[in-house]
């Protein structure tokens, strides 16, 4: 498929989705092209303008591969796995859609103040998630071979909203893998499988059409000894 038709498609859709306040100027190199490798986006005042060259000064430049964009196009990669930082085998934090300059100051660590225009900033380019998907309604298909490694299991990067504060995301957790996630409040619907939970001293047994609602003091562990897996809906706090 052409570049070209990838990103018209994006841009086409991307435009009904947000208002004429929003903007933002980026670019996208795509790595393993020598022909048609830069694209640079352009969103003001309800326009979305797609370059296949150099025509402004982005905010930001990320690059990614082919292969990468076009399992965006065909829904079997969901934005937000796809921008998800995870070390790799050498423990390197890296992401399918990889910042090409990483500034330092625009690593924010937990609990650090961030200056409004910076926040402002990650909170338009959130907003920009919504563009690699080609439906006006984002469609995202949630299967085992779409994940990605997130949190040492296999995973989907479903929302992320800043604003609203609201993280989802499907985790798929084979047998003799836990998922470990810290002492935030958050929900967990059991979509398939069965394991055990770990809140705070206490132990359970859990298992497909269950709901949780956990504010835990500490870590909170799910722990997988069966042969299927056991798929979650992770429903928390960004």
């Amino acid at each position: 498929m052409e570049i070209k038709k990838i990103f018209d498609d994006f841009a086409n859709a991307f435009s009904k989705k947000i208002d004429v306040n929003y903007h933002i100027k980026l670019q996208f190199e795509i790595s393993d092209l020598e022909k048609e490798n830069i694209w640079q986006i352009d969103v003001d005042n309800g326009e979305v303008l797609i370059y296949n060259d150099n025509r402004i000064t982005p905010e930001e430049v990320f690059v990614l591969t082919s292969e990468t964009l076009l399992k965006l196009y065909n829904n079997e990669l969901s934005p937000l796995t796809a921008f998800a930082n995870e070390p790799n085998k050498d423990g390197i934090m890296c992401s399918l859609i990889e910042l090409k300059y990483k500034d330092p100051k625009k690593i924010v660590k937990a609990g650090e103040r961030i200056e409004p225009e910076l926040l402002s900033f990650f909170d338009r380019l959130h907003k920009f998630d919504d563009f690699f998907n080609k439906d006006y309604l984002n469609k995202i298909i949630v299967k085992e071979s779409n994940c990605i490694k997130l949190h040492n299991v296999n995973g989907i990067g479903l929302l992320k909203d800043s604003q609203k504060q609201c993280l989802h995301v499907f985790f798929s957790i084979k047998k003799n893998e836990t998922l470990k996630q810290g002492p935030i409040e958050f929900c967990a619907y059991i979509l398939n499988g069965k394991g055990i939970l770990r809140v705070d001293d206490s132990e359970f047994d859990i298992e497909k059409n269950e709901y949780y609602h956990l504010k835990p003091k500490t870590n909170v562990i799910f722990d997988n000894q069966f042969d299927d897996n056991l798929d979650i809906l992770y429903l928390g706090l960004v």
